[in-house]
């Protein structure tokens, strides 16, 4: 049903899913030769479980799956997973909103240090369109690989798009050298 036309109805799902912590059947989604119906799915479920096991069958699958629309999805969903909303101590939530999300405050967790090496190993061998959504995504949730980022400055002189792209995503941050 995560599939549904009624987006309330794939909502409730994908919801359901995520309590169900059922990332088993989401990982099979991105196998090899399945069908990408579920795909889109699979992959709003597997962004909010922080568990090891999700993040061993989504590198796993990096490895193992061809097809570019899968191994994009897939660096989609770990570049989300990098990071974790951190626990709430009672002091930072204010009246100002922060819109520049995922997480309000972002901390990473064990599994950190393992998605980062995957994108740090697949990262660099992307086609430039492909590399530049990574690193929208890369900034998106931002993940601190400066690395990273270098390779999309190197894409961006290349390209206008992602030359606009990587403007608009780096407008809002502090701190960029």
């Amino acid at each position: 049903l995560t599939a549904d036309a009624d987006p309330i109805i794939a909502h409730v799902a994908v919801q359901n899913l995520v309590s169900l912590k059922a990332f088993e059947p989401c990982l099979a989604a991105f196998d090899a030769g399945e069908s990408q119906k579920y795909q889109n799915g699979a992959a709003l479920v597997l962004q909010s479980l922080h568990e090891p096991a999700v993040v061993s069958g989504l590198t796993h699958r990096l490895e193992t799956v061809s097809e570019s629309a899968k191994r994009t999805a897939i660096l989609k969903v770990l570049c989300r997973l990098y990071q974790r909303e951190a626990a709430w101590d009672g002091k930072w939530w204010g009246t100002r909103p922060d819109t520049s999300g995922p997480y309000f405050k972002p901390e990473t967790w064990e599994e950190s240090t393992r998605i980062a090496e995957a994108l740090r190993r697949v990262v660099p061998a992307l086609d430039a369109q492909t590399m530049t959504l990574i690193s929208s995504e890369i900034l998106k949730n931002r993940i601190e690989l400066p690395e990273l980022l270098s390779l999309a400055f190197k894409v961006a002189e290349s390209s206008p798009a992602a030359r606009a792209s990587l403007v608009d995503l780096l407008s809002g941050r502090t701190g960029v050298a």
